[in-house]
């Protein structure tokens, strides 16, 4: 049985409990206390479970407790989820809008605690080395500030100092992921690890190009040679050496436009100190994080016969946590912070984030949008970083429309059905609170995507994103934005299920229900994929249709068919063409999409086998076999020829024909 348990804060949130109480009688076991967050309020919280067998617990309280109250569930052994009713509820709503949203802010909760499931941990770190590299002189500075224990090396033009391993060069390339890179640099003339700093190669030198304490050698040097024959350890050469060094992390001083992964660091001022030592630093120690992402890399459209295909989520992780190994891509742990960018942008849903499945998410919509008693139904996907900003605005008692949030690890996770199935269940409105800086949803398709096609439908003012900003500047933003918000058009549809590709298509459908409007966007960042045949070139091998991984390219006959709503634009069937015939865009068109209807490509004049009649091979196909023969020197009315217009089993009927009458 569940327990749920409704905290009054000594009676300072005017809910109505009484009616509150009774919206939620029928999910479990309800009770109403004044003080759950006090000792004696946690003991009772323990003997009414004890009582009860109760098996989960939801506490709606205020947030402060929260942790108080996790710690309550690890204790007795039980799952907890908490709601902040009294600053998200009591104290900026009215009391009949407060009571009616926090109903269903715990049914929500409640309904996405029922679906979550342990994701597990993996453990990073431990590796206690790091490469600094760039600019010599803030290498040394930065490296001050870092633990005794951790082995430092240096790769730059400058003086060695001491403590520190230290490596004269430029670095040209990193490789590897977080626990492991490697680091490509060109060695500097003068190797620095046997350089004795006699400094007999500067006083040899006619030009004075060296510099013994940098192992470097100026332009202005002429290669004669001298140094090289002064030198009694033979640490110089002109020739261009690359190695490459290792370790755990890496911090680049100055501009890099290389590898940006999870344990690369870059620093371009004093000012960015503090923060880059605040993630490197437990980067040397063996910890247990989450395990962020599940990944189901059997559907997964990345690549086939060795051709690279679709990496959208390769392309939209800022981390680098989604790497690329051949036609494959795998999802690193130690490298991932589980925004849920790649989740966002995946049409087949191969990953998911393991803390918020898209069941949970399902889920909570559903439980949020099920009431009818609070006027307009706005949904408030909120990132976990702006909590505190909602939290500050019931502190400071500013009132503001009862908006539902929904809270992610990251905006950044938002995909398009996300964005569109709030609508598809009968909300009147989407709010989007993001982080005023934030690189995992700082440039999201997504939203460009569903705003776009609301405006189609005349519903440009339904979606608003809000942000940052002041406590008063967002609660602002929503009274406009909730007052100025006509009712949706959309009736609450069914359940949605399926991979993003198919939700998508799911919820045009409903909304093509009541308006078909012509929407035609095109977006490199979407996966939306509109094909195109160069009829001239296409022989019909089949090899698109081969590489297709969701059966967009079909063949009927004689025709090539093409299905705009299965297409990701994945372009394997481009790369894998030999011809070259087959384009795909990243276009969307709404009505061709919903539709589901095949689009012709190409048709071509399939011809019949010389022996049997069966139609077997396409004239684009016999004049590309026929071509291919000539350019090999067979002629035209050679044997070989006449037998391309026999099919696999006439063929060698009529090659023994032609043997028995002698004729070859």
């Amino acid at each position: 049985m569940l327990g749920i348990f409704l905290c009054t804060c000594a009676k300072q949130n005017p809910i109505n409990f009484k009616k509150l109480r009774k919206r939620l009688e029928y999910l479990g076991k309800v009770e109403v206390y004044e003080f759950f967050c006090s000792p004696k309020g946690m003991e009772y919280i323990a003997h009414l479970t004890e009582r009860f067998k109760l098996t989960s617990l939801c506490i709606a309280a205020c947030s402060h407790k929260a942790e108080d109250f996790y710690r309550l569930g690890e204790e007795i052994g039980l799952p907890v989820c908490t709601v902040d009713i009294r600053e998200d509820c009591g104290w900026v709503h009215s009391r009949e809008e407060a009571t009616e949203k926090a109903a269903l802010l715990i049914k929500s909760a409640i309904a996405g605690m029922a679906v979550t499931r342990d994701s597990g941990v993996v453990v990073v770190g431990g590796r206690k080395d790091v490469i600094l590299a760039g600019d010599y002189e803030r290498a040394r500075e930065f490296a001050s500030f870092l633990p005794e224990e951790v082995e430092v090396k240096i790769i730059a033009y400058g003086a060695p100092g001491a403590g520190h391993s230290f490596i004269a060069g430029d670095v040209r390339e990193i490789s590897g992921e977080f626990g492991g890179f490697k680091v490509r640099y060109e060695a500097a003339p003068i190797d620095s690890s046997s350089c004795l700093r006699c400094g007999k190669c500067a006083e040899a030198c006619p030009e004075g190009a060296i510099s013994p304490l940098t192992c470097s050698i100026s332009d202005s040097c002429t290669r004669c040679g001298r140094c090289l024959d002064a030198c009694p350890v033979g640490a110089i050469s002109f020739e261009k050496r690359e190695a490459t060094a290792e370790a755990g992390q890496v911090v680049v001083f100055g501009e890099w436009r290389g590898l940006r992964r999870h344990g690369v660091f870059v620093v371009e001022g004093e000012e960015d100190y503090a923060g880059v030592l605040s993630e490197l630093i437990p980067g040397f120690y063996r910890r247990a994080k989450p395990r962020y992402i599940e990944a189901k890399l059997e559907r997964c459209a990345s690549g086939k016969s060795s051709i690279a295909g679709c990496q959208l989520c390769v392309e939209a992780c800022p981390e680098g946590a989604v790497i690329r190994d051949g036609e494959r891509i795998r999802f690193s742990d130690a490298c991932c912070v589980g925004c849920g960018a790649c989740a966002a942008v995946c049409p087949l849903s191969v990953p998911e984030l393991a803390a918020l499945s898209q069941e949970a998410i399902d889920a909570q919509l559903a439980a949020l949008l099920s009431g009818r008693g609070i006027g307009k139904q706005v949904v408030a996907f909120v990132c976990e970083n702006q909590l505190e900003g909602l939290l500050a605005m019931g502190r400071r008692r500013l009132s503001y429309p009862p908006v539902l949030p929904l809270f992610l690890p990251c905006t950044g996770a938002l995909s398009i059905p996300n964005l569109l199935l709030p609508f598809a269940l009968g909300a009147d409105g989407v709010v989007v609170l993001n982080c005023e800086r934030c690189r995992y949803s700082s440039d999201t398709a997504a939203l460009d995507f569903t705003g776009r096609l609301l405006s189609s439908y005349g519903m440009g003012d339904a979606l608003l994103e809000i942000r940052g900003g002041a406590p008063e500047e967002v609660a602002e933003a929503l009274k406009g934005f909730y007052e100025s918000l006509p009712p949706s058009p959309f009736a609450a549809s069914e359940e949605i299920h399926g991979n993003q590709m198919q939700r998508v298509l799911q919820i045009l459908k409903i909304f093509a229900s009541f308006k078909l409007p012509e929407v035609r966007i095109q977006d490199e960042r979407l996966a939306f994929g509109y094909a195109k045949v160069a009829r001239e070139r296409c022989t019909f091998c089949n090899a698109c249709i081969a590489m297709c991984p969701t059966s967009a390219l079909t063949k009927e006959g004689s025709k090539l068919e093409f299905s705009h709503a299965l297409c990701i634009a994945c372009r394997l069937c481009e790369r894998a063409c030999p011809e070259g015939a087959i384009k795909v865009r990243n276009v969307f068109d709404l009505r061709e999409y919903v539709s589901e209807e095949k689009r012709t490509l190409v048709e071509g004049e399939m011809l019949p086998c010389e022996g049997c009649g069966r139609r077997v091979i396409s004239r684009g196909m016999l004049r590309k076999a026929a071509q291919m023969l000539s350019k090999a020197g067979i002629a035209e009315d050679s044997l070989q020829m006449r037998l391309l217009e026999y099919c696999e089993r006439c063929r060698a009927k009529k090659l023994l024909e032609l043997l028995m009458e002698g004729r070859i």
